[in-house]
């Protein structure tokens, strides 16, 4: 299971996690006051993909509609003094469900999982079995079940308890990320300048990139420092090329700035402790501006987005919506 999780097997979908990237971009071009949902549905896409061979390329995407009612209650399940202390008292568990709210939640949200997994598992099934695999992770643990005697089960769990691992917070860092470039003008000019220095405008950044850009990793190590999110369930040189690809190519494309008052004409001031409960540590919604910082770049990004569905078109097979 290890090599399929692989650094090496990671790289292999360094295409679609780009293309992703690059609809996020143009996606907040297109409404940046959306830019919130926008990440949700990137992040979500990215992982879907990434294990399912799915994407989700709209917001109403049924995939990413059910992941999300499923995860809300999920959380509030899973939120401190939200159910008794089972573990701790066993008893508790004989109690009828008449008198336990909690247990007919719970029930709930495990028909609500076994269905949104075991739907995209028979999916992945389906693909392989009539020839149209696209090297999704769970299409490679389906082809090796034997070597891992998982249960069909077992398997579409698999992948869930990773989508829950990964999509919510890595949506919570990019949104983190945009908090700190608004609430921190300075460091993103500084940002802007090493950027038009090394990349210039005249093309988007890569992940070769990188090595030459010493400040935006600065500024990937300092939003981990600011706000620890940590994802569970995903290699951390995977979380690591998403977080580099997306600070570049937002930093590159967008001036982020403080939405203005219409009332009063004044800057709306960010919260930057305003986080929402549960095990996630993502900020709840905030108002910025999102401008592109060009013609140049917004040319760049309409091009590299209609340039990006040769990558989309193998996760696309079974998306209706």
């Amino acid at each position: 299971m290890h090599e399929l999780l692989s650094r090496n097997a990671c790289a292999s979908y360094l295409s679609i996690q780009q293309a992703e990237s690059q609809q996020l971009l143009y996606d907040c071009m297109q409404s940046p006051k959306d830019f919130y949902q926008h990440i949700s549905r990137y992040s979500f896409s990215v992982i879907l993909s990434v294990l399912f061979g799915k994407r989700a390329p709209h917001h109403n995407s049924k995939a990413l509609s059910d992941f999300c009612a499923m995860e809300k209650r999920w959380q509030a399940i899973m939120a401190p003094g939200a159910v008794p202390p089972v573990d701790l008292l066993p008893i508790l568990k004989y109690v009828p469900k008449r008198f336990a709210q909690w247990k007919v939640e719970a029930e709930v949200v495990r028909e609500m999982q076994q269905k949104l997994y075991g739907d995209l598992l028979n999916e992945t099934q389906e693909r392989v079995t009539h020839g149209n695999e696209n090297g999704c992770f769970m299409g490679k643990v389906l082809s090796r079940r034997s070597t891992f005697d998982l249960s069909d089960r077992q398997i579409a769990y698999l992948g869930g308890a990773i989508i829950e691992g990964a999509a919510g917070t890595s949506a919570a860092w990019i949104k983190v990320l945009v908090m700190a470039m608004v609430t921190h003008p300075n460091a993103q000019r500084k940002a802007h300048e090493e950027l038009d220095r090394i990349i210039g405008s005249a093309r988007m950044p890569l992940l070769e990139d990188l090595s030459q850009l010493p400040y935006i990793q600065a500024i990937i190590r300092e939003v981990h420092r600011w706000r620890p999110i940590a994802p569970a369930g995903v290699p951390h040189t995977s979380i690591e090329d998403i977080h580099a690809i997306n600070t570049m190519n937002l930093l590159w494309a967008f001036d982020l700035s403080p939405e203005i008052d219409e009332s009063t004409g004044d800057p709306i001031e960010i919260d930057v402790f305003d986080f929402a409960e549960g095990l996630e540590a993502s900020p709840k919604p905030f108002a910025c501006r999102m401008t592109s910082r060009s013609r140049q770049h917004t040319d760049i990004v309409e091009h590299d987005f209609i340039a990006s569905r040769e990558a989309f078109d193998r996760y696309e097979h079974q998306v209706n919506t």
